[in-house]
């Protein structure tokens, strides 16, 4: 078992060109509030820890174990690329590797899957020993940039809104992980 940490935030789902449309704002009076509302939506619906549980835009992790095993799932359902693999040697030293020296790469809803049957390097007793980083390189479906939108448009309207509006759920409940239809 690992710990998940960001490496690279995701980029924001809507621009605020887009979110000055979806409110009908007209002017720069709210480009700083629409902006942070852009960023709070795209988090709501987008990554590992949003609504759906997947990610979208681009944006990497890093996954980090105590060491080497013959197989490690990623829980970062939507990347698609492991990036770099760095881990702690023996010694204690900072090494990096590559992926297709050692391991099979697949991709599930549950995230992307490292398999290898050859020997893996020995690495140092500690919890950070390897850090795996992972990004993806999908395109973001228009409902779930409709789903960033709708939710600035909401929170726009009525700044005190707490729950999410029905319409974001359903097009975000097309792409939860685990869920038919994903």
């Amino acid at each position: 078992m690992g710990y998940l940490t960001v490496h690279t935030a995701p980029a924001s789902l809507v621009t605020l060109a887009e979110a000055k449309a979806q409110a009908r704002v007209d002017g720069s009076d709210f480009d700083d509030q629409l902006t942070f509302m852009c960023s709070a939506a795209s988090r709501v619906v987008d990554g590992p820890f949003s609504m759906t549980g997947k990610c979208f835009a681009a944006q990497a992790w890093n996954y980090t174990v105590s060491a080497f095993a013959p197989s490690i799932g990623i829980p970062v359902p939507g990347a698609t690329t492991v990036a770099a693999i760095t881990y702690f040697d023996a010694a204690n030293s900072s090494q990096s590797m590559t992926v297709a020296d050692y391991y099979r790469v697949s991709s599930s809803d549950r995230g992307l899957l490292l398999e290898s049957d050859i020997g893996l390097p020995q690495t140092y007793s500690r919890a950070d020993a390897v850090t795996i980083r992972v990004s993806n390189t999908t395109s973001v479906p228009d409902d779930i940039k409709h789903a960033a939108l709708l939710l600035v448009g909401a929170w726009f309207d009525d700044r005190s809104v707490g729950a999410v509006p029905a319409g974001v759920d359903a097009l975000v409940s097309l792409h939860k992980v685990g869920w038919l239809g994903s």
